[in-house]
């Protein structure tokens, strides 16, 4: 859906992320739909420089400085890792609740939860790797 415009995109997130809530009791589906959710919504938020997500007809006004939003999410990657490490979670968990943490964010502060969600996306960007660089 790449070649969408960044509206339909992110209205596509938002329903994957409802479908989500809906198939609670099935936390493989829960999980497939909150990584498509935050796969399409991910690029729209990190290629924003800072520039309002929604303009004035939307929820709320969202300032994202995408440096910040990044930073981040690196640092919660490396979290992740040394958790993992730890052997208290595995960096896909740890992707995986911020992924749910984000969906109910969302729910009563939108601009909190898409920024989790990001989070989400980057965290499960680092476990993937970690996946395919272990099976080289």
């Amino acid at each position: 859906m790449s070649g969408s415009s960044p509206e339909a995109r992110l209205g596509l997130a938002v329903d994957l992320m409802e479908e989500a809530l809906r198939h609670a009791g099935s936390a493989e589906a829960v999980a497939a739909l909150l990584r498509q959710a935050i796969s399409e919504a991910r690029d729209l938020l990190l290629l924003l420089p800072i520039d309002p997500l929604f303009d004035s007809a939307g929820p709320t006004p969202m300032i994202l400085d995408t440096a910040v939003v990044r930073a981040m999410g690196g640092v919660l990657g490396l979290l992740a890792t040394l958790l993992q490490r730890g052997g208290l979670t595995t960096v896909e968990e740890f992707g995986k609740m911020l992924d749910i943490y984000a969906v109910v964010t969302a729910e009563n502060y939108v601009d909190e939860g898409l920024i989790v969600g990001c989070w989400g996306g980057i965290v499960g960007q680092i476990s993937q790797q970690r996946h395919e660089d272990t099976a080289h």
